[in-house]
């Protein structure tokens, strides 16, 4: 590559060869301080070259291998402060591919940070990111980049619990470029294997099989076999197949192990399983020792990775005899998962803890200390029990749906003996009309009609009054069932707030940090007084979008009128009733834009700092008209809202396209917006 960058008589072969060469020197496994001095040389003279010959693509290209430079040192932050200050230029910028290339390497960035802290906001970040990226790159970013980032969004897709979008980005790039030689085929390998991996967690086994194997025979780079293999490892151990799944994950690991870190933990874990259910207690030990010194390599997300090892490791030493050493290692569990709060997200941790405090009861039970097996085995029974009873909350939640399908059931079946007993009229009077000659036949017959009536309408309201009974008990419950839920999610954001708070109160130091966690607080807070309005309606589904806006302004008003700005609020709400599909959305645009008056439009600490906030029915029909305006110092000349990157404007015009809404920017003194909204509509 030296060789290439000697020869190279262009200053863009220049720059791409320079750029290379940096990366190689941070793409080994180890990476020394020599190889990250070589590599910020190459960045400090792309740049230079680029400023020699005014290339912003050129400067772009420097800045992000710095970024890279940061990113190999763990400096996550640092790196995303630097490119976030390059980014603004490049946007002013079109037809360049700068912008572009800033959104996807942010993207990275924030998907490596995301990964290696098991943090799920740097995910939702990564993604923002790439759609940026794709947005400013479809007509300058070359077929090969283009479809990097594509990959690059549908992997932050999957994570993120998107399969449907996910597996439709991956199936365009497949349709497109199958069989076509201008993709590069790593990248078509890429996308087959990251269907499989969609399809594998759909439960499409053969389809997830089948594309794993193209994957193998289109390239033979590492990361996308040891992907295949692994997937197809995970096909064997769901058939049971234990020894071809455990062969399937050995040639994984030894596709990856020392190409990325990252990846050989979980297959050191899986491995280990296998071993274990194969009885190979020596090779399972083995395998589980490597995966708890793997995860020591992420110090920030070593409880959640070396947990299930952990376990997996006291069970091998358990079965294979070495009851201390297996003791000695469920001690440490129980230790460290004891003291940890029972709401996790991850409900990992909590089966472990479990399965810890049986297999502790067995190794008591072994020393013949009955005692203290039995209080383990009642800590097991304990946790199972939260666990069956969370696994029910759950599935109370799919209840509720059943009352509308009771009422659907009720009505048609009083119209279906509504039928009945016109049916019989009619029969009754056809009788009548033709016995006439014939009175006490005619009578008789109508006296059976009249019983075999008053039967069927003694019967559908026997039915009616037990269908009612039933609707009103589902009712009920479900009604007391939507209260504590609503109490409970007002209650963890409540947690979320306070949390918010004290890191608020140990960030003084960094203004910028503090006025961040605020604005996060302000979002949280809009939707716990959502669930708090909703729980003392006690209907629990609509809430009072006067009192729900008093309570709002309060709040934003609480939080910044500390900083000295003293704002009066003008508002024009209706008094009525709004669904939650709307509430929730309608609470955090008016949030953002509030928010944003607070930052921004005053500059000065005067007592006529003025916000107005309307909120009414439009014309047409479930349609609302929202306005935001303040008396502030506006908005710049240039302003374009197309252009805005920032995160609290993007979910604003997120929120009111989710409402099928329109959003202008009202002319004149201060900032003003003017919002057009729809009422989601029950299906």
């Amino acid at each position: 590559m030296k060789q290439l960058l000697f020869d190279a008589n262009s200053n863009p072969a220049k720059v791409e060869h320079m750029i290379t060469l940096g990366e190689l020197y941070l793409s080994g496994k180890t990476i020394s301080s020599k190889d990250k001095e070589n590599a910020s040389r190459y960045a400090d003279e792309v740049l230079n070259l680029g400023k020699q010959i005014g290339s912003l693509e050129a400067q772009t290209k420097g800045n992000i291998l710095h970024a890279e430079i940061l990113e190999t040192q763990g400096l996550h932050d640092n790196a995303i402060s630097l490119l976030y200050e390059k980014i603004e230029e490049a946007e002013r910028s079109p037809g360049d591919k700068s912008a572009a290339l800033l959104h996807k390497a942010l993207a990275e960035i924030f998907r490596e940070k995301g990964f290696t802290t098991g943090e799920a906001c740097n995910l939702y970040e990564s993604k923002i990111h790439f759609n940026s990226a794709i947005n400013y790159g479809k007509d300058v970013l070359s077929t090969n980049k283009l479809v990097e980032t594509s990959l690059g969004l549908a992997s932050i897709l999957f994570y993120t619990y998107d399969n449907e979008k996910s597996s439709k980005i991956l199936l365009g790039i497949v349709n497109q470029y199958e069989g076509n030689t201008e993709l590069d085929p790593f990248l078509l390998a890429k996308a087959y294997t990251n269907l499989a991996m969609n399809y594998r967690k759909l439960d499409l086994d053969e389809k997830a099989s089948s594309f794993a194997k193209k994957a193998l025979e289109t390239d033979k780079d590492p990361s996308n076999t040891y992907l295949a293999y692994k997937i197809l490892g995970q096909v064997s151990e769901k058939k049971n197949d234990l020894v071809a799944a455990r062969d399937y994950y050995q040639e994984a690991l030894n596709q990856i192990e020392g190409v990325d870190i990252h990846k050989v933990y979980n297959l050191l874990e899986r491995l280990g399983n296998m071993s274990l259910k194969l009885k190979d207690y020596n090779g399972s030990i083995k395998y589980y020792k490597r995966a708890i010194e793997n995860s020591k390599l992420f110090p920030r997300a070593y409880a959640a990775l070396s947990m299930p090892s952990q376990y997996g490791l006291s069970q091998a030493y358990y079965r294979n005899g070495q009851l201390s050493q297996s003791k000695k290692i469920t001690q440490q569990i129980i230790g460290s998962l004891s003291g940890i709060d029972e709401n996790l997200e991850h409900r990992k941790y909590q089966e472990v803890l479990r399965d810890a405090h049986l297999l502790m009861s067995q190794l008591y039970e072994e020393d013949r200390n009955y005692k203290t097996s039995l209080t383990h085995h009642k800590k097991f029974a304990k946790i199972q029990t939260e666990i069956e009873h969370h696994k029910d909350s759950v599935h109370n939640l799919e209840k509720l749906k059943t009352i509308e399908e009771l009422e659907l059931a009720f009505e048609t079946e009083k119209k279906d003996k509504e039928i009945s007993m016109l049916k019989v009229n009619s029969n009754l009077q056809s009788v009548k009309n033709k016995q006439q000659g014939n009175f006490a036949i005619g009578l008789a017959l109508g006296s059976i009609l009249l019983l075999t009536l008053l039967f069927i309408v003694l019967k559908a309201l026997n039915l009616k009054q037990v269908a009612h009974k039933t609707i009103k008990e589902k009712y009920e419950e479900n009604r007391l069932l939507m209260g504590e839920i609503h109490h409970r999610v007002k209650n963890n954001l409540q947690i979320i707030i306070s949390l918010l708070n004290a890191q608020i109160n140990s960030a003084k130091g960094d203004k910028k940090l503090q006025v961040a966690l605020k604005e996060s607080q302000t979002k949280i807070k809009s939707m716990a007084i959502i669930h708090q309005s909703l729980y003392n309606s006690q209907t629990y589904t609509k809430v009072k979008v006067n009192n729900y806006f008093e309570e709002l302004l309060d709040q934003v008003s609480q939080t910044f009128e500390t900083e000295g700005k003293v704002i009066q609020f003008e508002t024009d709400v209706e008094h009525r009733e709004i669904n939650m599909s709307l509430a929730v959305p309608i609470g955090l645009i008016v949030n953002e834009l509030v928010t944003n008056s607070y930052k921004y439009a005053f500059n000065q600490k005067l007592n006529n700092n003025r916000i107005i906030v309307n909120f009414n029915s439009a014309e047409k029909p479930n349609t609302y008209r929202l306005v935001v305006l303040d008396n502030g110092i506006g908005l710049p000349a240039d302003f374009e809202m197309e252009k805005l990157t920032s995160f609290g404007m993007q979910l604003v015009r997120g929120l009111v396209d989710q409402l099928h809404g329109t959003i202008t920017i009202i002319e004149g003194q201060g900032t003003g917006y003017e919002i057009f909204i729809e009422e989601p509509q029950a299906a």
